[in-house]
């Protein structure tokens, strides 16, 4: 079972990995999680639910050095692209209650959702934190990144290619 707070010593991934990973997008279908807002546990998303739109996965934690590295640069993401339609999802399996203290204490506006028992990560594979998925209006994960400091430019531009195809 892999698990985020496990993984957090492996936040870089092997060089060849990261470089294959980001080579023309990685073209896979992205694996349909199921996870709960953390403002409103009621209020649950299915991955799938969002096909049509681009989707921006940012798999974090509080606790996570790297990640506080990067959360600026999606914050950015965020407020350059929400009004696009593009739909950003932070994941972690940290209790809601710290990430909602996390965000309000760092200003962090975009969508926050709870991974209860690390399903979605593991569903996407992720082995090491900060994790981002960009994927595409049909379901496909078009970019990964992982670990810090975060692409931001190469996320624009996967991002701009997926609104654009």
């Amino acid at each position: 079972m892999v698990r985020m707070r496990l993984a957090a010593n492996r936040f870089l991934a092997p060089l060849g990995f990261l470089l294959a990973l980001s080579a023309a997008g990685c073209g896979g279908g992205a694996p349909d999680i199921v996870v709960s807002n953390v403002d409103d546990s009621s209020q649950i998303v299915k991955l799938s639910s969002l096909k049509g739109k681009v989707v921006v996965i940012d798999f974090w934690a509080t606790w996570c050095g790297p990640c506080k590295m990067t959360m600026p640069s999606v914050q950015k993401l965020y407020n350059d692209y929400s009004a696009k339609g593009v739909q950003f999802m932070g994941i972690s399996d940290d209790e809601p209650s710290k990430v909602k203290q996390y965000r309000a204490d760092n200003n962090v506006s975009y969508p926050m959702f709870y991974d209860q028992d690390d399903i979605a990560s593991q569903m996407f594979g992720v082995e090491g934190i900060p994790h981002l998925v960009v994927i595409d209006k049909n379901g496909k994960e078009a970019q990964v990144e992982e670990g810090a400091p975060l692409n931001e430019q190469e996320v624009r531009e996967a991002i701009d290619k997926c609104l654009a195809g």
